[in-house]
């Protein structure tokens, strides 16, 4: 019996060393997950399964357990190198993947080896030639995590698209005077200051668009007390010339000369009302009455002096600025200078009429026509709309939330043909609500604009979550799929089959699947790859103390064997 025994124990001694040494050749394969021997005592075979005291019939390996605990994590220079911080593994499929069937269970490996390529399809492969499975994108970059599909690097270039929103904002130099000519954008003369931006037509082609800014005559804006710490005004009012009094003083005829505003949004019809909360006004000097000063404080801190153009009267009771009796209650008014600016555009040198009809004398305040000798394509050119500033800020940016954002918006829409035969479109808005007219030097604080032209892919990235970033020339991005993750309730139960791959069993369960970064599933880490959780130290250790075991079980079946050779002298 004792030689059954040693041999038992030479023949288990022998398998862990064999685990051991497969672990020491592997130290250094990436992904790899050491392998741990169990022995178990064996007493099956004992004479008397109800003694106690029986002696054990020697022992064997149960097992080779394979615990998933991570490596340390690496960097490389490869974009398509993954590590997985965490739990879960990588699916790969022996089969093309597309999205219309969940596949066999046997068509699908899984590995903790993130070292990745692509095949002359452009697929994402393993070095087993495996393809990488993940959730595919919709063309809007948004995943479809309801099927499978194999990772593929899309070399297809960005489609151009066109402008649909601009957004210029900058100071506009408030130190200069009214310009009482034409605009032409061919002479410095007749605009204040301009800018230009590049936007993109219906085929992707870019354009540039300029801007130009023409100071107008100011018109007064009016600000009514509204109670409560409000303030009404009108962006759109009219500026009005007075005809003959009657007698009581009341204007019989008034001419519209012009619109303080044209470029508030929403408030897009004429005479839309505009409220500031949150307001106040303290007298200064000269009053109190009409033409005294008053220091209105804004919502948001900053404050601006006004002058009173009409105190509050209650009915019954007699208007002090016209002399009459007031037949109902009349709110105080104030009054502010504003600088205002017609707002002109062209798209590559060609005029962008604005919505009116052609511009005259009247629309630049001019009291006579334009000067002589003004022609050609520019001649009678509409503006896009004109804006007001007062104490510098643009009068639609003045009333705001209780978060400090402006409840109105200062917006240009162009419409037009383009190109050289005018077969493209370009049709956008321009958003310009944070415009300013300081008497200071030129400075713009945002030219953006959401078109884009063609563009090749220039590199392709994975982010923490696993999603597949192609990055194009022009700068833009667009995700192309997520890697797939896997989980298994029991991961020593997969099956090994070479390759730093596994394969699911009845031990393992069922794999579950999903994103890095989500649930129980650990963060991917890419241009990096996990190194072998095998400790070579430990292994070395193990595999001398391995050695005695070995060498001691010999001498059991040596001496065993002696034993046995004298008994068998002795009896013949």
């Amino acid at each position: 019996m004792a030689i059954g025994i040693g041999l038992s124990a030479l023949l288990a001694a022998s398998e862990a060393i064999d685990a051991t040494s497969n672990n020491i050749a592997n130290a250094q394969t990436i992904g790899y997950k050491a392998g741990q021997y169990v022995f178990q005592d064996e007493f099956f075979r004992a004479t008397d399964p109800q003694n106690p005291n029986r002696t054990g019939m020697g022992t064997a390996i149960t097992q080779i357990r394979r615990p998933q605990t991570n490596g340390s994590i690496v960097a490389t220079s490869n974009p398509l190198d993954l590590a997985i911080g965490g739990i879960g593994m990588f699916t790969t499929a022996t089969t093309v993947v597309d999205g219309t069937s969940t596949g066999n269970p046997s068509d699908f490996q899984y590995t903790r080896n993130g070292q990745f390529g692509v095949d002359n399809q452009n697929r994402i492969v393993n070095e087993n030639g495996n393809y990488l499975v993940g959730y595919p994108a919709n063309p809007d970059g948004t995943i479809n995590g309801a099927v499978s599909s194999v990772l593929k690097l899309d070399q297809a270039p960005l489609p151009g698209t066109q402008t649909q929103n601009s957004k210029i904002d900058l100071n506009i130099d408030d130190s200069t005077n009214p310009i009482h000519s034409q605009f032409d954008p061919t002479n410095s003369g007749t605009y204040t200051q301009s800018t230009s931006q590049t936007i993109y037509d219906s085929t992707g082609l870019s354009h540039t668009l300029s801007l130009y800014y023409v100071k107008q005559d100011s018109i007064p804006l009016v600000f009514t007390d509204g109670g409560n710490g409000t303030f009404n005004y009108l962006p759109k009012q009219n500026s009005v010339t007075t005809g003959t009094l009657d007698g009581s003083g009341n204007p019989t005829t008034t001419t519209i000369t012009g619109q303080l505003a044209t470029t508030a949004n929403p408030a897009t019809a004429n005479n839309a009302e505009e409220t500031l909360s949150n307001a106040s006004v303290k007298y200064v000097s000269g009053g109190p009455g009409v033409g005294a000063t008053y220091l209105m404080t804004l919502q948001d801190g900053s404050t601006l002096t006004v002058t009173m153009s009409q105190p509050a009267v209650s009915a019954g009771s007699q208007d002090p600025v016209t002399g009459n009796l007031a037949t109902t209650d009349i709110p105080a008014q104030y009054t502010i200078p504003t600088s205002r600016f017609a707002v002109f555009a062209t798209i590559d040198g060609v005029a962008v009429p604005g919505g009116g009809s052609p511009s005259t004398a009247a629309d630049f305040g001019a009291s006579t026509g334009y000067p002589t000798g003004v022609s050609g394509p520019f001649s009678g050119q509409t503006a896009l709309g004109t804006m007001a500033f007062v104490g510098g800020k643009n009068i639609d940016s003045l009333a705001r939330d209780v978060y400090n954002s402006p409840q109105f918006k200062s917006s240009f829409n162009i419409a037009a043909n383009v190109g050289e035969t005018n077969k493209n479109q370009v049709a956008f808005n321009i958003d310009s609500t944070d415009m300013t007219a300081y008497s200071a030097v030129e400075q713009t604080y945002t030219n953006s604009q959401d078109g884009s032209p063609l563009s090749q892919l220039s590199s392709y990235s994975f982010d923490s979550t696993g999603k597949l970033v192609a990055v194009y020339s022009n700068g833009q991005s667009k995700i192309q799929g997520q890697v797939k993750l896997a989980n298994f309730t029991n991961d020593e139960g997969l099956i090994p089959i070479g390759g730093n791959s596994f394969e699911e069993s009845a031990l393992s369960g069922q794999p579950s699947y999903g994103t890095a970064g989500a649930g129980l599933f650990g963060a991917l880490k890419s241009q990096a790859l996990e190194q072998s959780n095998v400790d070579l130290t430990s292994q070395l250790v193990t595999l001398m103390s391995l050695q005695r075991q070995y060498s001691a079980a010999s001498e059991v079946v040596k001496t065993s064997q002696t034993i046995e050779d004298d008994v068998l002298n002795k009896l013949g």
